[in-house]
């Protein structure tokens, strides 16, 4: 019978190389992955950031943070804003209840009396767009996953545009076979890449001011996973 051959050192050297290699290759394939899926989040924040911007320009300057509201019934106050950033309402009088999805929030405070909120919110993404496959399913996906509220859908033919309809499975929406190719801009919020909108009043000296005033410097703040590294400001002055 002949004798069992086993690896010699240097043979076993070479395999560990070589595992070593096909490692090293697998590891940098998936740093670079994950390096180039944080970059386009980056983008796509950066990107809705801009725009955001131009949509806090024509908001009401009541309506943006920190609001002046007067209490409700049983204590309720309606903000200007939902889909709230969690622990960043504050407001002098005492906290009862807070629905952060909808922007209400529940004070010890009488029925009439005005106070001051402050606090910041997540702002939607902006004009998503996407052509409608010209066979069935007609769903498209949305990018910003996963989604937390659609707010419209504009269809656009020419120069003309119209608000649609459609249903939502989780990230994709669908619509009926009429819109099969058609060019559609989605308004929505999703959980992935936010932008955080928040703000504070400037007195005449252009000072921080815990008191309602006439100039407001909001700030929109990238948030993509990780804490936010780029901020945007714009300063509003109310119009007399």
């Amino acid at each position: 019978m002949g004798r069992a051959r086993a690896f010699t050192l240097i043979e076993i050297m070479i395999c560990i190389a070589l595992f070593a290699i096909f490692f090293s290759i697998a590891i940098h394939r998936a740093d670079t992955g994950g390096w180039l899926s944080q970059e386009a989040d980056y983008r796509f924040a950066l990107r809705n950031a801009r725009l955001q911007l131009e949509d806090l320009r024509a908001l009401p300057f009541d309506s943006l943070p920190p609001q002046q509201v007067k209490v409700g019934r049983d204590g309720w106050v309606q903000l200007a804003h939902g889909q709230l950033v969690p622990g960043s309402l504050r407001c002098r009088s005492q906290v009862k209840a807070l629905d952060e999805q909808r922007g209400r929030v529940q004070l010890k405070a009488a029925a009439g009396q005005t106070v001051l909120v402050d606090y910041a919110y997540y702002a939607g993404d902006q004009g998503e767009a996407h052509t409608i496959p010209s066979s069935a399913p007609y769903r498209i996906t949305l990018r910003n996953s996963p989604v937390v509220k659609v707010d419209r859908v504009h269809a656009y033919r020419g120069s003309q545009s119209r608000t649609v309809s459609c249903r939502q499975f989780g990230d994709q929406l669908e619509f009926g076979p009429d819109m099969a190719g058609q060019v559609v801009s989605v308004d929505y919020s999703g959980a992935r890449v936010r932008n955080q909108v928040s703000g504070i009043f400037l007195d005449d000296r252009l000072s921080p001011s815990d008191q309602p005033q006439n100039t407001r410097l909001l700030c929109v703040k990238e948030a993509y996973g990780q804490p936010g590294t780029t901020r945007m400001q714009l300063t509003l002055v109310k119009s007399r």
